[in-house]
């Protein structure tokens, strides 16, 4: 979930006065001095319900209604025309206005976390929005109205009901998309068929088995697969070489393939928490990686051939099996940090690794 800075402002005689929202006037002073406003925030418990009135704001270009008690929407938002970023958030609202779909200079529309909302109006009017947050609802679908958003760079639509997607074939703009927390069993045919994502996160659903399909999405950078039941990865994933960063923490995972050697912009690599009985065989063929994370794994021993990947900068092995460290170890120069915590590893074997690596912090 992205952390928001809400910030309100006050428009007088030219003049721009930045508030923060604790300072912000209510609802009725705003609706006194309609044209005054360029953001407003409408929080509260107490609120039940938002007049129509609101229609007059036509200056507002950020409008935040989050933690009341409100149900409705009413359809004169509509006249918010110069409207850049609208967020309902933590609500009691059941549906949206279809007049949302007339805010057309909106470029972020934000409607999380609102438990009774179970349907989202036609957006295809918003043509200039670039960034679409719309986790944490009861959403049993996503409109197929998302799909002809052309300019949309980011999506966060994870902790809903839906597990299948409309055709999304033009966002060919979108960077980030965030399923996580949902109740997919598999990446829909939608996602793969997007070469040009930059950043896919489908944490926290039910996956099992990852499509060779997914050797597709070559400019994918970071990838969160963490908390599914991967058993295995197909060999396409070593095609996916403009990755980063790969989260797979807290699946099945017994091996990896070999494929992935061909990771070559890989720097962060984390697989805790998962069934592996020893390191993956490439850590030392990727030069650009320099924090692996096998934590809470089978492993029984550090093959030597890890004492050459020294570009390596945190080594995270703690919850393993691990009785020895190799005496090479010493060549891992550039270690800052080492967990060894919860291993019955030899204390001389780590007493020799403190004196030898003195920059390295060696936890046991």
């Amino acid at each position: 979930m992205r952390h928001i800075l809400l910030l309100i402002a006050f428009v007088t005689s030219g003049s721009c006065i930045a508030q923060t929202l604790k300072s912000t006037g209510s609802l009725r002073e705003a609706l006194q001095n309609p044209l005054n406003y360029e953001a407003l925030s409408i929080r509260g418990e107490e609120i039940t319900e938002i007049p129509a009135e609101i229609g007059k704001l036509t200056n507002l270009r950020i409008l935040v209604i989050a933690n009341t008690s409100i149900t409705t929407i009413p359809e004169s938002i509509s006249q918010l025309r110069n409207l850049r970023e609208l967020n309902v958030a933590f609500t009691t609202v059941t549906s949206l206005p279809k007049s949302i779909n007339k805010l057309t200079n909106l470029t972020e529309l934000s409607i999380q976390f609102n438990k009774k909302l179970n349907d989202i109006p036609d957006l295809s009017g918003l043509v200039n929005l670039t960034e679409l947050y719309l986790d944490g609802n009861n959403l049993p679908s996503l409109p197929a109205s998302i799909g002809l958003l052309k300019k949309l760079r980011v999506i966060y639509a994870g902790s809903n009901k839906f597990k299948t997607l409309p055709d999304l074939n033009q966002l060919t703009k979108l960077e980030l998309f965030d399923l996580s927390n949902g109740g997919f069993t598999t990446i829909p045919p939608q996602i793969t068929s997007m070469p040009w994502l930059h950043h896919l996160a489908f944490e926290n659903n039910n996956v099992t088995q990852l499509p060779e399909s997914i050797g597709n999405m070559k400019a994918l950078q970071k990838l969160g697969l963490s908390q599914n039941g991967l058993t295995t990865l197909p060999a396409s994933f070593g095609k996916l070489t403009n990755l980063n960063r790969v989260w797979i923490r807290d699946n099945k995972l017994t091996s990896l393939p070999s494929s992935m050697e061909a990771l070559a912009k890989l720097e962060v690599l984390v697989l805790s928490g998962n069934q592996l009985t020893s390191m993956p065989s490439f850590v030392n063929k990727l030069l650009m990686l320099t924090d692996v994370d096998v934590s809470w794994n089978k492993l029984t021993a550090l093959p030597e051939s890890l004492c050459s990947a020294n570009q390596l900068q945190q080594l995270l092995l703690d919850g393993n099996q691990i009785k020895a460290l190799p005496p090479c170890m010493s060549k891992l120069t550039n270690l800052e940090l080492i967990n060894l915590q919860h291993n019955p590893v030899n204390n001389d074997d780590v007493q020799r690794l403190r004196n030898e690596l003195k920059r390295c912090e060696v936890k046991l």
